[in-house]
């Protein structure tokens, strides 16, 4: 699935030729959807819309479409953890990575610090981490942070120009992204070691998904979706785009046929939490308050029903 302008689309990664591949699933007028990633446990996808300032979701028919956060400022990336309910997201004007739970209730800020031009954004729900882009012309970078806020760390930042894409790959452990100022598709491994260029002549690539081998991405320049084996060499045939999309390629997800298997302290009854379930590495967890809570109230609640 991509989005594309107002449009959230499908493509198939087999095409056949001389017909018509994919479809268009949604389409909300007047909206810039940015961000799109899958709940492969739900069946949901969810979008971020820069013109709305809204995030929202709906099966992947396109079916019970709904607005499930409003009044943001420019939210762009989004991440579900498929485990724990929760859905994570950049706003490059709040300049915040917030979380929640995926019906959009339990609203909590976990990074508002240090961030300018936050864009795209993975969750590790294995390893309890999320992941992010700053493409700040200064000092871009991609960092990372325990999904209950804690443990920030600086992932990539040498030579990086405007790291648009990002994608993790649960079965290596990788995380891969584009960068419209190298002009590169680049991996490496979460902590960032083991740094490998994939593609160096890229255009403007701006969001980017990986499917077995291959990495998908779409590019500002280009009216197809890129792709290539993440071992390099040459491009495969690129995926054309199904009528009734108009204008440049935003976020693109991959929709698989199962989650990736593991499991963490929140994907059972939510942890014990009353409300939102924070995983952290190693098997730990972090029951939190939403910000519109009183943390004392919330801390009765949470210690009430762990008893």
């Amino acid at each position: 699935m991509f989005a594309q302008g107002m449009s959230l689309m499908q493509v198939p990664l087999t095409q056949e030729q001389n017909k018509a591949n994919g479809n268009m699933t949604l389409m909300v007028p007047g909206q810039t959807a940015v961000g799109i990633d899958i709940d492969c446990d739900k069946l949901y996808f969810y979008w971020t819309d820069v013109s709305g300032k809204t995030i929202s979701k709906a099966r992947l028919d396109g079916t019970d479409s709904e607005n499930i956060i409003r009044d943001l400022g420019s939210p762009e990336g989004i991440a579900v953890d498929w485990l724990t309910g929760n859905i994570y997201w950049t706003d490059s004007i709040l300049d915040r990575i917030e979380v929640s739970r995926n019906d959009g209730t339990n609203r909590k800020v976990l990074v508002d610090t240090g961030l300018v031009n936050p864009r795209a954004i993975v969750a590790d729900p294995l390893g309890g981490k999320v992941y992010w882009t700053d493409w700040n012309r200064e000092a871009p970078k991609i960092e990372s942070v325990n999904m209950d806020g804690t443990g920030r760390a600086v992932v990539i930042q040498n030579d990086l120009g405007l790291p648009n894409a990002l994608t993790i790959d649960h079965e290596r452990r990788q995380l891969c992204w584009g960068d419209a100022g190298t002009q590169r598709i680049e991996c490496s491994n979460l902590d960032g070691s083991y740094r490998q260029t994939v593609y160096s002549l890229a255009s403007y690539p701006f969001g980017i998904t990986v499917h077995g081998d291959n990495l998908y991405w779409t590019d500002w320049d280009i009216q197809s979706i890129q792709n290539i084996n993440k071992q390099g060499g040459s491009l495969g045939e690129p995926l054309k785009l199904p009528p009734g999309g108009n204008g440049r390629l935003y976020g693109v997800a991959a929709v698989k046929k199962e989650c990736p298997r593991g499991t963490n302290a929140c994907a059972l009854q939510n942890g014990g939490c009353a409300f939102l379930c924070l995983p952290t590495p190693n098997g730990g967890r972090t029951c939190a308050c939403p910000d519109d809570m009183d943390d004392s109230e919330c801390n009765q609640i949470n210690l009430y029903i762990r008893k």
